[in-house]
């Protein structure tokens, strides 16, 4: 199993060239730290194209918090119910 842990906080212009980076490695879950909430759409889109289409974003209900910045998890398989 190949993991990936990033700190991508105040790239978000970036995401390209983050996700050539990471394709090269094929992780099968990455996570990253300080994604922005309006760079979230990016990179959900992106992990698609690594195969990562199971993701998790702890802002997703960010209505009921003054977060600008979460954590995103994705893999290749469903995440189980806790």
């Amino acid at each position: 199993m190949n993991v990936i842990s990033w700190n991508v906080h105040k790239r978000s212009r970036r995401v390209t060239e983050q996700v050539a980076a990471i394709k090269g490695h094929r992780p099968d879950i990455l996570a990253l730290q300080e994604v922005a909430l309006k760079a979230w759409p990016l990179w959900r889109e992106a992990a698609g194209t690594m195969g990562l289409n199971h993701s998790r974003f702890s802002l997703d209900h960010a209505a009921a918090y003054d977060a600008k910045h979460g954590v995103a998890l994705f893999s290749r398989w469903p995440f189980a119910a806790a």
